[in-house]
């Protein structure tokens, strides 16, 4: 008997535009986020990439197209924000921590927007900071008194605080040097294969591989094609 995929987005035909830019900044795009994907999606910066994940992740309304989370057109959900807040993950590249709380503290942010009871929150806080290997004299510490590679381990953490079905991650080692890009890629391919978690991720490099991808995309001139290295 065949399995039935567990759709978490979908895209029809979208395409975005905006009212000073001379072409769309997407064009007809189709994509569908399957649970257990890792879809990398590659392509020069300012070429679209960000939009089609904030699209993705209901940041943004397409001008044209459908957007379906778990079958439910966007149009027909009425709180965005429960949906981006219960189903989806986001890993930013400048990690969007906020500053004045601590690093457990803003893991916990999610989670309590999400009515999880204090004990609990906390113990899951701390196990995601474990996870994502923030040695515990950091979980208090804020933001900014830690490096840039570990800011983006709390960013993971907290993306995957509600359990989040889907992370959509918009080159999330951008700004980190290789040794420190290794270990998030690692802590968010373990994410995928250990947690089933589907994991959409852009990238600039046309020359990065990674092992884990079920899918991979090149996005040029608001297109998005399938990638195949010759």
């Amino acid at each position: 008997m065949k399995m039935m995929t567990t759709k978490i987005i979908e895209l029809s035909d979208v395409s975005k535009s905006y009212p000073n830019s001379e072409s769309p900044v997407l064009k007809n795009v189709t994509l569908s986020v399957n649970a257990g994907d890792f879809i990398v999606i590659r392509g020069r910066s300012g070429i679209g990439k960000s939009t089609l994940l904030r699209i993705m992740g209901l940041l943004d309304s397409p001008s044209s197209g459908k957007v379906a989370i778990e079958g439910r057109d966007r149009k027909a959900i009425k709180d965005h924000s429960e949906i981006r807040l219960r189903k989806l993950g986001f890993v930013f590249q400048q990690f969007n921590l906020i500053p004045s709380l601590s690093n457990l503290e803003n893991v916990e942010l999610p989670m309590e927007l999400a009515g999880v009871g204090g004990s609990e929150r906390r113990a899951r806080a701390e196990a995601l900071l474990h996870s994502v290997e923030l040695s515990p004299e950091k979980w208090t510490r804020y933001p900014g008194k830690i490096s840039v590679g570990e800011q983006q381990r709390v960013a993971i953490a907290r993306a995957l605080a509600n359990s989040p079905l889907a992370i959509l991650a918009d080159e999330p080692t951008a700004s980190l040097d290789e040794k420190t890009s290794d270990k998030v890629m690692e802590i968010l391919q373990e994410a995928n294969r250990e947690r089933k978690v589907a994991l959409v991720l852009t990238t600039t490099s046309l020359s990065e591989e990674y092992r884990y991808s079920t899918k991979e995309f090149v996005i040029s001139d608001g297109v998005l094609s399938s990638f195949i290295i010759r």
